[in-house]
């Protein structure tokens, strides 16, 4: 599967989603979506984020944020971790909490972030939860149009500035602008969004494509990426099949049609456009030529070179190569047993503590999440496991499963103990009764165990 495409550079404004694991709820309750609140006000004192807008439903959230530092994939580890460590030892459950990794839309700002706000906002009432957009306690829309105060962590002030200066009437201009569209269902900006990844004009897809193709050699660039790099303009598909096909007016249209929506990239809307075809009958007419040329093997040989000819591979970058994942992974790893035995020395009743996992093997990616056993002379009380793992994940800025070792058996203590790295030993009793128990339970141990008892009860009836 192709990585998503992650476009990160110094004031970025996205649109991000994410979804629950098999659309299950992520927000339960009014204290888990405080909590989340709360978490997005802490990415943007740790991490610089910038909250336009924002909107949670039941099983995901929709944000427009900012990134003045370019750490898109920072922020949304520490919005989505913390609160996956949360909500797990809440509920007294272990996994992912989110369906696969957020997705983020590069946004041009002053031409969709308007738009998108609208779209952000009008979801509650497009799910049918709420009549009034305005009574809707979990989006920031009250706050536009001012009938609640602001969050110290929400600026509004960008977007409104868009529809005019002055304070009063620039949030009735708002409220009017929401409503003008609460009735229209599907009428989204995002569907806009080139190749499932920007959402902006021409200019501005050209613009972000060369920035970001020149620091990232060709065989490292996600399938996306590839796809606005490679991608002739519908000019340019237009213009060579003029030239290879002059002459044939009927087959020069459907030809041009099918080759434009298989190179260029663009939205069905915009081939459609230049057409004047409507979306449908854009991808039914690639899909007919697409049948004939199975067919008719000579077009199929003229389509195919005309094609070859427009998709031109770039040059690759001048830059080194970067340096090697496993090298990463151990750099990553070592900067995290120091972060943890940091906080850990905030909680003297864990006595024992690994990392296991895909980090206490040295072989972390960046999208790993953070595997933690610990364990105290006795069970750790849950209230210290919550404070434990909220601490954890909000100092790494990652998702953590946090286990406590006197609390589980089998293949998990075997991994934590057996395959994993020791980050705090301060009582070695306690792990020798980990250890005793884990031997206990191993099938090849048994017959050791057994000898052993057999001996016991033999002297004894003597």
């Amino acid at each position: 599967m192709a990585r998503p495409l992650r476009i990160q550079y110094p004031g970025a404004f996205y649109h991000v989603t994410s979804r629950g694991n098999e659309r299950k709820d992520i927000f339960r309750s009014t204290i888990d979506r405080e909590r989340f609140l709360g978490y997005l006000e802490s990415a943007t004192c740790r991490y610089g984020a910038v909250i336009h807008a924002y909107c949670l439903l039941s099983n995901h959230y929709h944000l427009l944020l900012e990134t003045p530092a370019g750490n898109l994939s920072e922020i949304m580890r520490h919005i989505n971790g913390a609160y996956t460590t949360y909500f797990n030892i809440k509920r007294k459950r272990a996994g992912h909490l989110f369906q696969g990794r957020y997705k983020a839309i590069l946004v041009e700002a002053d031409a969709y972030a308007v738009e998108l706000s609208r779209y952000i906002h009008l979801n509650p009432l497009r799910a049918g939860i709420t009549k009034t957009l305005a009574d809707y306690r979990w989006s920031s829309y009250a706050a536009y149009i001012g009938l609640a105060e602001p969050a110290p962590w929400l600026k509004t002030d960008f977007i409104l500035s868009l529809l005019g200066q002055d304070p009063r009437s620039v949030q009735d201009s708002y409220r009017k602008f929401i409503q003008a569209k609460s009735d229209v269902a599907d009428e989204s900006p995002l569907n806009n969004v080139v190749a499932s990844t920007i959402l902006g004009g021409d200019a501005f897809v050209q613009e972000v494509v060369e920035r970001y193709a020149g620091g990232v050699s060709e065989t490292e660039r996600p399938e996306a990426l590839k796809k606005l790099i490679d991608r002739p303009s519908i000019d340019t598909v237009l213009a060579a099949v003029d030239k290879k096909l002059a002459g044939q007016e009927k087959l020069s249209r459907k030809v041009a049609v099918y080759l434009c929506h298989r190179l260029t990239g663009e939205t069905l809307k915009r081939i459609g456009d230049r057409f004047g075809l409507k979306e449908s009958a854009v991808s039914q007419a690639s899909r007919r030529l697409g049948n004939k040329l199975l067919e008719d093997k000579a077009l199929a040989k003229r389509v195919s070179r005309l094609e070859k000819s427009l998709v031109v591979k770039p040059k690759r970058s001048a830059l080194g190569k970067s340096n090697p994942a496993g090298n990463k992974g151990v750099a990553r790893v070592t900067r995290l047993l120091h972060d943890i035995e940091r906080i850990l020395e905030d909680f003297p009743e864990v006595r024992f503590c690994t990392l296991f996992g895909s980090a206490g093997q040295g072989r972390m990616t960046a999208q790993s999440d953070v595997d933690i056993a610990v364990a105290g002379e006795q069970k750790l009380p849950i209230e210290t496991r919550v404070r434990l793992a909220g601490a954890l994940s909000a100092a790494l800025g990652l998702e953590v499963d946090l286990v406590d070792l006197q609390d589980v058996a089998g293949l998990i203590l075997e991994q934590a103990l057996c395959r994993s790295k020791v980050v705090k030993n301060a009582d070695h009793l306690v792990y020798a009764r980990l250890l005793k128990r884990l031997w206990y339970n191993q099938t090849d141990m048994m017959p050791y165990v057994k000898r052993i008892l057999e001996q016991r009860s033999n002297r004894w009836l003597r």
